[in-house]
């Protein structure tokens, strides 16, 4: 992956999650499906090889770890609540986009540091551990992509999951 690509990735998540999530917003399953949709076509559009062993399926499990903590860490300072006609909101603040804002930060100083500062020291360590030269960079590539897609499709969960745990309201009969 390129570093161009890279922080295309994380440009595009970022605007994804905090144009969706910021403010009072309504949780649907609109919410939901729109989510799914970013995550595939970024999948689609990054992921060329899946790695099922040795170190590039190791790196995909640390990716998808990375990205689950991620999105816990935000929604735990979101507010979910059931509005009286039994819809469910949001409430996403400073501190939520502050998760969002730092983790594509992060991702784009580890990319640029890959790029241009350590990414032979990094290469070298991936081969000592099995991968082969040609896929480092899938390698990378997977965990980027797998932290992002598995934060978003945490952060989807974690709301559904937060909001089926509020009692249901009564209609108001007059």
């Amino acid at each position: 992956m390129s570093l161009t690509s890279a922080l295309v990735i994380n440009a595009v998540v970022l605007a994804a999650v905090l144009g969706s999530d910021l403010g009072h917003r309504r949780f649907d399953s609109r919410s939901v499906r729109r989510s799914l949709i970013i995550c595939a076509a970024v999948a689609a559009y990054f992921v060329r090889d899946f790695y099922t062993s040795g170190t590039g399926l190791v790196v995909q499990i640390t990716g998808v770890a990375a990205g689950v903590l991620v999105g816990l860490l935000a929604v735990s300072l979101m507010k979910v609540t059931r509005h009286p006609d039994d819809t469910v909101h949001t409430y996403a603040g400073a501190a939520y986009a502050t998760v969002w804002v730092g983790m594509s930060v992060l991702r784009s100083l580890i990319s640029i540091g890959l790029t241009y500062w350590f990414g032979t020291a990094v290469g070298t360590w991936l081969v000592e551990q099995g991968a082969a030269p040609a896929q480092i960079t899938g390698i990378i590539t997977n965990f980027f992509v797998f932290m992002a897609v598995t934060a978003i499709i945490t952060r989807s969960l974690a709301i559904r999951a937060r909001a089926a745990a509020l009692p249901a309201t009564r209609a108001f009969t007059g």
